[in-house]
């Protein structure tokens, strides 16, 4: 709350008190044991001048009066706003404090809330800046979350000299719009091609493939294997080779390649 220098939520004499308090330690030399009622040291300084002075202390009297009568707190032209921030601490002049939104009800305006425990904030909003609520209901219906949760397996085991065995568009429809899953597992078998390099025609397929899916507006995690049986190895340079190539295309829309022999 802005003038509210000993934190306590409240306007009243023991914020004049404090002030007054401040202001002869300053002027006096004097050491004050009774300053622990203000919530900051800086809090005194309601003008924002760096100096705590009798101008604070008259701010700090007319900003209580104010308060007790229902009337005008600092004079208008030092607070055009009438929010008791002076102008030259407030970011915001022309609009009062208490106009912006305290949705966690913890007496300090959103904008201007820093969340730790003391109350003397600063208002960081622009200006123009107009904060709306919007409330949201819960809801328990099944939502697409791209790249996370569930997905679904499918395979392609291509055969030389048979046509391409392309994915379904109507199951990847099926998957993104009646389960709500947007990610696949899209596994090349390439058992058929394990002495030999792979046709430049079979990588322009799993190319066209993967454009399916991207079509679908669907991700996919890409596997590449040759056996199914473990303890199976040869030379691995040629595939790797083809298999990165085809990688590095559609790289922007799968999140992860896995590549097994």
């Amino acid at each position: 709350m802005p003038a509210d220098v000993t934190g306590d939520g409240a306007l009243s004499v023991s914020d004049v008190q404090c002030v007054v308090l401040k202001a002869l330690e300053l002027n006096e030399g004097t050491v004050q044991p009774s300053l622990s009622c203000l919530m900051v040291a800086t809090a005194a300084d309601l003008d924002c001048s760096g100096d705590i002075s009798v101008v604070d202390v008259q701010l700090m009297v007319r900003v209580v009066l104010g308060e007790l009568v229902d009337g005008e707190g600092m004079p208008l032209n030092a607070d055009t706003d009438q929010d008791n921030q002076h102008n030259d601490c407030d970011l915001c002049p022309d609009i009062a404090w208490g106009t912006y939104p305290d949705f966690d009800s913890d007496g300090l305006a959103d904008g201007c809330d820093d969340g730790n425990d003391d109350n003397f904030d600063s208002c960081a909003l622009d200006c123009s800046t107009v904060n709306t609520k919007h409330p949201f209901e819960p809801s328990t219906e099944t939502f697409i979350n791209p790249e996370r949760g569930f997905y679904r397996y499918t395979k392609a085991i291509p055969e030389p000299g048979e046509p391409f065995p392309y994915i379904s568009e109507d199951l990847l429809s099926f998957y993104r719009n009646s389960e709500k899953i947007s990610l696949i597992q899209r596994i090349y078998d390439l058992r058929n091609y394990r002495d030999v390099d792979l046709p430049a025609g079979l990588v322009e397929a799993m190319d066209a493939d993967l454009a399916i899916v991207r079509n679908a507006g669907m991700k996919a995690i890409m596997r590449f294997q040759y056996y199914e049986e473990p303890n199976n190895y040869w030379d691995l340079k040629r595939p790797l080779s083809r298999c990165s190539r085809i990688s590095a295309r559609s790289q922007t829309f799968f999140p992860i390649t896995r590549i097994s022999f």
